[in-house]
């Protein structure tokens, strides 16, 4: 194996070398997602403050279970109908319902072409399709979130963490 990957992803957890591709081992990092990204990313601290009223941030940073998160970045809770007022007057139990329209429990999804669906911790239905820049989640009644391509595929030693562009919910 001469010289480096061939392709590698926008956020480099991807690449492909002698026509396979493959994923960056998430378990050479001993930082779970909340540590790793989500205390640090600028663009999340909504969801952060959520995390953080639900009293759930341990969660995501604990390992020997595997979850995949779809956060919504900053600007897409406002998009969504969730204005900062609405957030800031939500209560614990509320803060933990929204957070967990997020969370996908022992699963690993990749947008690297996948056509599966899964259940969130609140039970809501999440059909995917698509790979890299076309990867799409569509909730109850065909609504449509894009994954953000250059935060998508963000590796932890407890799962991985995609950027959505739209809050996850049952309306």
């Amino acid at each position: 194996m001469a010289g480096g990957p061939n392709w590698t992803g926008v956020n480099r957890s991807v690449y492909e070398m002698e026509g396979i591709f493959n994923y960056r081992d998430a378990l050479q990092s001993t930082q779970g997602m909340y540590r790793k990204y989500i205390e640090t990313e600028p663009n999340f601290s909504k969801f952060r403050a959520l995390l953080e009223k639900a009293d759930m941030t341990r969660m995501l940073d604990e390992t020997g279970l595997l979850y995949t998160v779809f956060i919504p970045v900053d600007e897409a809770f406002e998009s969504s109908g969730y204005p900062q007022a609405y957030l800031d007057g939500l209560t614990k139990s509320e803060a933990i319902k929204l957070v967990n329209f997020h969370i996908v429990r022992d699963s690993r999804v990749f947008s690297d072409g996948v056509v599966e669906t899964v259940h969130t911790l609140s039970g809501l239905r999440l059909r995917m399709s698509g790979r890299w820049d076309t990867f799409r989640i569509y909730t109850v009644r065909d609504r449509m979130i894009r994954v953000i391509d250059e935060k998508s595929n963000m590796q932890a030693s407890n799962g991985v963490l995609h950027a959505t562009d739209k809050v996850l919910d049952d309306r």
